[in-house]
């Protein structure tokens, strides 16, 4: 049975997404590879299968992350937010990122949802040791959220949970030198199990 969640709080944990004037001057990008860049040109975005927040698109505003080592030869596509829904902001350094969205959501009463939805067996993927992003994604979208922000040292990161919300904004430059991982984008698990920013 599924636990009661209490009402959400206030999105005074969340912030625009990129619609309106002041935050429309902010440029966010998605990584991937050169082929996965021009595919996304010409049919859009897919979501992700799996990263370190559940399925959806990736996306940063850390021209930093674009030189980690991970991401040489990654192309640059920069993105359009296309929802006014605002972002759940949780800090990249959390160590639980599960609590830490309860806790962005829920407020005060965070961490006690969190563990009666631990305790019903609602958190962690069944013999996966992984959380069940879709059950905290759908927390998340039923609360009016479009995504999450995750505030980082080298930047932001955010996940779009739903790819008709972002669009590609321009043409790519060229790739950068060095190869991506496997058509990796920020997020997204390579073949050799590197993860996305802030895991």
């Amino acid at each position: 049975p599924a636990v009661a969640a209490p009402s959400p709080v206030a999105p005074a944990g969340s912030i625009q997404s990129g619609m309106g004037e002041e935050v429309a001057k902010e440029r966010f990008y998605h990584l991937t590879s050169a082929d996965n860049a021009a595919s996304i040109h010409t049919g859009g975005f897919r979501g992700s299968a799996a990263g370190n927040l559940g399925r959806g698109v990736y996306i940063t505003d850390a021209p930093s992350a674009m030189t980690h080592p991970r991401f040489q030869g990654a192309v640059p596509v920069e993105v359009s937010l296309l929802s006014d829904k605002p972002f759940l902001q949780i800090t990249g350094n959390e160590p639980n990122k599960g609590h830490a969205i309860f806790r962005a959501l829920y407020g005060a009463e965070g961490t006690r949802f969190y563990d009666e939805a631990n305790s019903a067996g609602e958190i962690w993927v069944k013999g996966g040791g992984d959380f069940d992003w879709e059950y905290i994604q759908n927390l998340v979208k039923n609360a009016g959220y479009q995504g999450i922000q995750e505030t980082h040292t080298i930047g932001r990161q955010r996940i779009i949970f739903d790819v008709a919300d972002i669009a590609p904004l321009a043409k790519v430059s060229p790739p950068q030198t060095g190869a991506l991982q496997s058509g990796m984008g920020i997020g997204e698990p390579p073949a050799q199990g590197v993860m996305g920013l802030g895991t």
